[in-house]
């Protein structure tokens, strides 16, 4: 089943895409009242509730990743944020891409993340990425990621890789070309895979847990596998209200990421997805039902993946945070 966002997600990813085909000059270079003009009106998140999330401890288990899409957040929220992630012991931030945001920003919140432990990754989201027309626009991010990290003064300011929310299924070629883009999607992933080797970063994919309904045509492999041989992380959407079906959803991608020795991070969702898909959310669950389930999953992951590389992911930062801890929302 396909996962569907909710509206606010995909708004922000249209945002993004068009900021970067948009992008020409350094946005950097932008005067203080045009900065001041774009971070009007961004809005905040709830304060850290006393409910935490506990079924992993930073430093000690397995990872915990969040999403946080609107980069524009750390310019006014950093210290709510921060606190956030540090009471629930997340351990990755996938930061969104937005040229609009000045580098020094960027650096500060990723510095100050580092000093709690949390280290942060870009989120590549642009769908089009993967189609020839879009290729310039991915190449622009990968020179932006290269500068970026070029002019980082300490490693604490770098990013530790690319993390690509990239859903060749948001296309209408999707529909009307599918096997074209399925192969187009995965000359990408090898295109990402040679950018991530030559810049030193890791190559993390997020995908659903139904890309092995499709083949790549050079190999013969599902698309789900072959992600697993490039990447070095991959992230399964497993969007499910228990226990027992997010294990069962993810059970495939733990097997391949034994196989080709690579990470795997199972995620859930807390977006409002209750008008198309609500058994995919713990939206009107609540935090309690959230960790109860997420805590149960990673007893029978360690059951009978014991020893894998394994992390877990909250998707993502402003629904998680603003979330009730009864379900009463």
């Amino acid at each position: 089943m396909r996962p569907v966002r909710n509206f606010l997600r995909a708004a922000l990813c249209a945002g993004l895409c068009l900021a970067a085909a948009c992008a020409g000059a350094d946005y950097n270079t932008r005067n203080q009242e045009e900065d001041n003009v774009m971070n009007e009106n961004i809005q905040t998140s709830a304060p850290p509730t006393g409910l935490t999330c506990a079924f992993t401890v930073r430093g000690e288990g397995p990872t915990l990743g969040t999403w946080l899409w609107s980069a524009k957040d750390i310019l006014t929220n950093t210290p709510s944020i921060l606190e956030f992630l540090d009471k629930n012991n997340v351990s990755e931030v996938y930061i969104g891409y937005d040229r609009a945001v000045f580098n020094s920003k960027y650096r500060g919140f990723v510095k100050k993340a580092a000093a709690l432990g949390i280290r942060s990754s870009i989120i590549g989201a642009d769908a089009r990425w993967v189609l020839p027309e879009g290729r310039k626009n991915y190449e622009t991010f990968v020179v932006w990621y290269e500068k970026y990290q070029s002019e980082c003064e300490s490693e604490d300011e770098k990013f530790y890789g690319m993390h690509m929310d990239v859903e060749p299924y948001q296309l209408e070629e999707w529909g009307t070309g599918l096997q074209a883009v399925v192969d187009s999607y995965a000359a990408w992933v090898r295109a990402a895979r040679a950018d991530c080797d030559r810049l030193g970063a890791l190559l993390e994919l997020d995908i659903p847990i139904w890309f092995d309904k499709y083949t790549v045509t050079d190999g013969g492999l599902t698309l789900e596998e072959y992600c697993f041989t490039l990447a070095d992380t991959v992230l399964l959407m497993d969007y499910r209200q228990t226990a027992a079906a997010m294990y069962a959803s993810g059970e495939r991608g733990l097997g391949l990421g034994q196989k080709y020795g690579k990470k795997v991070v199972l995620a859930s969702e807390t977006g409002d997805t209750t008008a198309e898909e609500p058994e995919i959310t713990f939206y009107r669950l609540g935090k309690k039902k959230l960790y109860d389930e997420m805590t149960a999953l990673r007893a029978m992951v360690d059951k009978n993946f014991p020893g894998g590389n394994i992390g877990y992911a909250i998707h993502w930062y402003n629904s998680w945070s603003a979330l009730p801890e009864d379900g009463s929302k």
